[in-house]
């Protein structure tokens, strides 16, 4: 059966040396250059067919982002140009600056070696609910362009865990919550938007959001409960080999919501063929047909046949 990858890393020398200037590191990134070769291999063992290519951890990059993410969109085009078969890309924009933004997003919009845009759970400690992030939603909505959105480390969270256990989920969550209780889905009911990770706790704790509803909460704008949006969201699998979890989110948002995701970036790592294992075992044939790949058939214009 046809696999789509929706949520899968790499890391070409623009981003290592972007992290190194800026002084960031992160242990779990392949030392070595980014090899399609390599990466093909990997996919192979698990049957993958495509990869979408991101690099969240370009915006941990403090300076110059702008033409950091230029140099990153370039080399994902190289690279998918190099293998048109097996990899797209998400489009990285540097949100620092909302012209910027919006003029890398028209400069890439007729290559199709991208699929749609990658975006950070909040940029720099700000939600993307906030107003000036509202022009960027638009230029989307109007484009057409699928959302990825990736977390990232939250300003709302204050403890000694890795990140990646405790405060990435809780950033999906609150950066969701935020733009549905903004208006986001009022003003763009057919904008796609794919949450990582089965959306964070959002399937799970979504109608306890719901008792906040009302006259009361002054800073919500949206015209429905909060959980009632939840048809509109896509989530992916990545690291979501808990029945019990896929099961909420499935619940919450449909089986025609979950794209495959595998969160593959280091071959160290056994992400890929965890999720794998987990959904041959775990759904039927037909619910596997969704998620591996019609979903994602529907959603992106740009895939290789």
């Amino acid at each position: 059966m046809r696999k789509i990858d929706c949520h899968s890393h790499g890391f070409p020398p623009v981003v290592h040396h972007a992290l190194a200037a800026s002084g960031t590191s992160f242990s779990a990134i392949p030392r070595t250059p980014w090899d399609a070769a390599a990466r093909i291999t990997e996919m192979n063992e698990v049957t993958i067919d495509v990869e979408l290519l991101s690099c969240p951890h370009v915006y941990a990059v403090t300076a110059d982002l702008n033409n950091v993410c230029r140099e990153l969109n370039d080399a994902f085009a190289a690279n998918v140009a190099a293998h048109r078969a097996r990899f797209r890309a998400f489009v990285h924009l540097d949100l620092s600056d909302a012209a910027a933004a919006i003029a890398e997003l028209d400069r890439t919009a007729g290559n199709d070696a991208f699929c749609g845009v990658i975006l950070p759970s909040n940029f720099r400690g700000r939600y993307l609910d906030e107003p000036e992030f509202i022009p960027l939603w638009a230029a989307l909505a109007e484009l057409k362009a699928p959302v990825f959105m990736h977390p990232v480390d939250s300003p709302c969270y204050h403890d000694g865990e890795p990140p990646t256990v405790l405060s990435w989920p809780f950033d999906t969550t609150l950066a969701l919550m935020r733009l549905i209780t903004r208006g986001l889905f009022d003003r763009h009911p057919d904008l796609v938007l794919i949450a990582s990770h089965l959306g964070g706790v959002l399937p799970f704790i979504a109608h306890r959001i719901d008792i906040a509803f009302g006259p009361q909460t002054t800073a919500w704008t949206c015209a429905r409960p909060p959980s009632s949006y939840l048809p509109n969201i896509y989530v992916d699998t990545a690291i979501g080999w808990s029945r019990a979890a896929f099961d909420c989110a499935r619940e919450q948002v449909g089986i025609e919501h979950i794209v495959f995701g595998t969160d593959h970036f280091n071959a160290n790592l056994p992400h890929m063929k965890k999720i794998d294992t987990f959904i041959l075992s775990a759904l039927t044939e037909s619910e596997r047909t969704h998620v591996y790949h019609a979903n994602a058939e529907r959603i992106f214009s740009a895939l290789p046949s």
